[in-house]
């Protein structure tokens, strides 16, 4: 049922808080990815579940190995999974990395953890010691990068929120172009965190598709033309 549903509705939601894809986690930005991937694209879906079941089954096994002896041949089948699941996640991330980078102030430095025969072999060993599996899509990462510098790290505040701005245009763009339908936006209470310059990029790019946005400041209605406004 849930892949029936795929692709019926796709929306991009934007919060105050979505600055953290630059400065949190590894696992929020996969998550991104994964959010993205979900709405449209049945095959990455459909590997992405697979191999986190896959991932899980292999850890136990990785464990039985270190903890009860048993024959390290049986991870070959589970070996073959994540290669084969791993392999159609990674071609679907780097599409979507390759549509995004040039021509903008900022670009995205994927950092694939490439999973290969000779990657596994390379790290059995301190996967058996550990019980987790240390190759694969699930550890992958990106950085918000300008030039060499590692926003992150480096960049502002200002700038970061900047650089989130600028990932939820091309998650639109990207959704539009595999798609061939504008997402709807989602914008939960954002204009109260943004400066000037980034409230009228905001503006300017809700003005041409359909938008929900929550806001405690009325004036904003007076941006557009004809809203519908619910008052709670």
């Amino acid at each position: 049922r849930a892949f029936g549903f795929v692709g019926n509705l796709n929306a991009v939601l934007f919060r105050p808080e979505d600055i953290e894809l630059v400065t949190d986690a590894p696992s929020l930005r996969r998550k991104f990815l994964d959010n993205l991937f979900y709405q449209f694209d049945r095959e990455y879906r459909f590997a992405h579940i697979n191999y986190q079941k896959v991932v899980v089954s292999r850890n136990r096994l990785l464990e039985a190995i270190r903890d009860e002896g048993k024959p390290r041949s049986s991870l070959d089948f589970w070996n073959e999974k994540i290669l084969e699941y791993g392999k159609i996640i990674h071609q679907k991330r780097e599409d979507f990395f390759d549509f995004v980078n040039g021509g903008t102030w900022v670009y995205l430095d994927y950092k694939p953890n490439i999973v290969s025969p000779s990657r596994i072999e390379e790290h059995l060993e301190r996967e058996i010691a550990s019980a987790q599996t240390l190759v694969g899509p699930h550890r992958d990462d990106f950085l918000f990068m300008e030039g060499e510098r590692d926003l992150s790290k480096y960049g502002s505040r200002g700038e970061q929120r900047k650089a989130v701005l600028q990932i939820k245009k091309w998650e639109i763009d990207y959704l539009l172009a595999k798609t061939d339908r504008k997402p709807v936006l989602l914008l939960d209470d954002i204009f109260s965190e943004l400066d000037e310059e980034n409230r009228e990029q905001v503006l300017r790019e809700i003005k041409n598709q359909q938008t929900i946005l929550t806001t405690t400041d009325e004036h904003i209605t007076k941006e557009f033309p004809d809203p519908l406004v619910i008052r709670i």
